[in-house]
């Protein structure tokens, strides 16, 4: 688990930080220029435009004459004469039995032939008018997703720039945790750490990792998005280029509101002319009622016979009206005017829902304000902690973990800060597009607030350093161990920049003893049997309370007998022995009256990593 979140982490890394030699600088104009240019949903609107516009010119064409050719050859087989005998016409007709001699068996027939409409009951002309609003609505139509392809990759590229920010924060934040980890697991080693302390450093490391492969798949979704947005090519490498601002809104709601052009949001345009385009359905469907007149006139030339003429002319004038078709053209009229007031109402809708949309969206945008505010002022406090955390470290009041882990808090604040104004960003988009008008004249911009973080760890880098070759001391933190559990024994903490009075612990309970103050914990005995550790209780106290310097503790005796041997005989003075207490073999100085004594006899000796402890002495 451990190697695939470090492969996780280390292939993010080699991500973020190498640069790609085919990667290129993408800004959000060149952003939106390619989802204009490349978009494959704005080029299906765009499509369904010009069919529009082709459909509105062949109704116009309507209107004119039609000219047709017509061509007819026939082949057949009929006999060489006709025979058509007397009276059969009528009478007298013809006089005689008469035969009529027929040699021809193939025939053509050729002509040109003109249609032109008179009178169509309003039929032509309510076609080609809706025809009109057809192609308008399609026009609205593709500018309005014109316009939400244009929100979502501004809203998109700003989500993409917090997430860079948010996985180099968590990149960073990690690498702190490591480190923090590390220096409790050494300390544990030594015994100036506990095991719940080392339990939490695990379990927030484990947490940093995962929310740094989350805030990576985020990355990769994002640019996903993004691709598919402005049509780049899955082998195509961007880098973006753009910071994020801190953007708000100084106008009142009302004024907002009151100047915003919802009349022209193409949404409602299009669907206004849906409306009327419905209106003349109802034209359309009313034509029915009315007779329908043409004129046609044609010119033929076909094969010559004995009874048929080389060329014929004619002009013939049409009326066509419908008098019983069973109520169809009524019913045609009534559905044409329920779908017109359908899409009346859904435009009334569509207003209401317009306005709302501005109202919620500028109540959103200082909310969002706010919470920016918030990570803003959350980073400020996490800058604070940090310089302060760090300059207690410099005192001595402070542990190198304790220093890691403000830094790594500061760099996810970052993050949350960055993902904040990205999301103000995405809001502002969103207002564009709802009232159609540009948001420069209503949105002030401000830069956002970055810490100094070369700064920091460049002195972060410094302390650490002096602090490894002085080996300054840091201070434990105490916190008690859980009951039956086997942990590292918890270690009574006097700092040397704290006051301390010598107090009786009987005579006080354990919340009001003095820091640094705290009387021993009962000694383990040892016997042949093993090591059996006895209740967890204070032994009452007798006399006044003594100080011993502590200069280590080991979980093995043959460490502790090491660092003893390794004492210098000028600091003699001392009396060091090894004392086993709480499963740790510490290796602890005589006995001292007071506070100032004890400090007094090692401050000579240059020994800078040891810890005082308050006790009574047996």
């Amino acid at each position: 688990m451990k190697a695939r979140a470090l492969a996780t982490v280390l292939g993010f890394c080699l991500m973020l930080f190498c640069q790609d030699s085919r990667a290129t600088e993408l800004t959000l104009e060149q952003c939106l220029q390619r989802a204009i240019k490349h978009n494959s949903m704005l080029k299906a609107y765009e499509m369904a435009t010009d069919a529009a516009l082709n459909y509105k010119d062949s109704q116009r064409a309507s209107f004119f004459p039609s000219l047709k050719l017509r061509a007819q050859y026939s082949l057949s087989d009929q006999p060489d004469r006709i025979s058509i005998p007397r009276d059969s016409i009528g009478s007298g007709l013809p006089l005689q039995d008469t035969n009529i001699t027929n040699t021809h068996r193939d025939a053509y027939q050729m002509g040109v032939y003109l249609n032109q409409p008179i009178f169509t009951g309003g039929n032509l002309w309510h076609t080609y008018v809706r025809s009109g609003y057809q192609h308008r609505a399609a026009e609205n139509e593709a500018r309005y997703h014109k316009e939400q392809l244009t929100e979502q990759v501004k809203r998109v590229f700003a989500e993409l720039l917090a997430a860079n920010v948010r996985a180099t924060s968590l990149a960073k934040s990690l690498e702190a945790r490591k480190n923090q980890s590390r220096i409790v697991q050494d300390k544990l080693l030594e015994g100036y750490a506990s095991r719940e302390e080392q339990l939490l450093a695990g379990a927030s490391l484990s947490a940093t990792e995962a929310k740094l492969v989350q805030a990576s798949n985020h990355v990769d979704a994002l640019q996903l998005r993004l691709y598919q947005l402005i049509g780049a090519q899955a082998d195509e490498r961007f880098d973006l280029s753009g910071k994020l601002k801190k953007l708000r809104i100084d106008a009142p709601l009302d004024d907002f509101v009151r100047q915003a052009d919802l009349l022209a949001r193409p949404d409602l345009q299009a669907l206004r002319y849906r409306v009327k385009q419905r209106e003349e359905e109802v034209g359309v469907a009313r034509s029915g009622f009315f007779p329908s007149v043409s004129l046609q006139a044609g010119y033929t030339r076909q094969s010559e016979t004995s009874v048929v003429r080389p060329e014929v002319w004619s002009i013939t004038l049409n009326a066509e009206w419908s008098l019983f078709d069973w109520g169809k053209t009524v019913a045609d009229v009534r559905r044409s005017n329920a779908l017109s007031r359908q899409e009346a109402y859904s435009l009334d809708e569509s207003m209401k829902t317009a306005r709302n949309e501005v109202v919620l969206l500028w109540r959103q945008s200082r909310a969002e304000l706010g919470i920016l505010l918030e990570a803003e002022a959350q980073l400020k406090s996490a800058e604070h902690i940090a310089e302060k955390t760090l300059n207690r470290f410099l005192e001595g009041k402070a542990r190198r973990a304790d220093v890691l882990d403000a830094e790594a808090a500061l760099w996810l604040a970052l993050g949350e800060y960055h993902g904040a104004a990205a999301v103000v960003y995405g809001t502002m988009a969103s207002l564009e597009r709802a009232t159609t008008t540009s948001m420069v004249r209503w949105v002030v911009d401000e830069s956002l607030y970055q810490p100094d973080f070369e700064g920091f760890s460049q002195r972060m880098t410094k302390a650490f350093n002096n602090a490894g070759a002085g080996r300054a001391t840091e201070p434990v933190a105490t916190s008690p161990s859980p009951a039956g559990i086997g942990t590292a024994a918890t270690l009574p903490v006097l700092r040397q920049q704290a006051p301390a009075r010598p107090v009786k612990s009987d005579n006080l309970p354990a919340s009001q003893v003095p820091l640094g103050a705290v009387a021993d914990k009962k000694v383990v005995k040892m016997s042949k049997q093993g090591t059996e550790h006895g209740p967890q209780q204070k032994e009452p106290a007798v006399g006044i309370i003594m100080y011993r310097i502590q200069l280590g503790a080991f979980s093995r005796r043959e460490n502790a007998e090491v660092l003893l041997k390794g004492i210098l005989p000028e600091t003699s003075p001392l009396k060091p022995s090894i004392v086993y207490e709480d499963g740790l073999f510490r290796v602890v100085s005589t006995y001292y009256s007071s506070r100032s004594e004890a400090i007094q006899s090692i401050q000579p000796l240059g020994i800078k990593n040891y810890m005082l402890r308050a006790g009574n002495r047996p």
